[in-house]
């Protein structure tokens, strides 16, 4: 798993360098990295990973003038599992 973890953040970015920090393939990537994360019981560390690729896909879908998808805010619920929402 930390073969993966290394392979994600080099991934990670150089999404960011090559399109930028809010770019939705960015929350995706932020999105894998915090679920390995967690999958190592990482949480302190998974959970602004999740909040920011939350940020971005919320930032996006304002732009697009429509409400983040409920899947999105239902998977980093769950995921982060630490009793609070930060689904907006």
């Amino acid at each position: 798993m930390d073969r993966a973890i290394a392979d994600h953040e080099s991934a990670l970015a150089i999404s960011e360098k090559a399109l930028g920090p809010d770019h939705p393939d960015v929350a995706a990537t932020l999105t894998i990295v915090a679920g390995l994360y967690q999958a190592q019981g990482r949480i302190a560390e998974a959970e602004p990973l999740f909040k920011r690729a939350l940020a971005i896909q919320e930032k996006v879908s304002k732009a697009l003038g429509r409400p983040p998808s409920k899947p999105t805010c239902d998977s980093v619920e769950i995921k982060l599992s630490t009793g609070h929402t930060i689904c907006r």
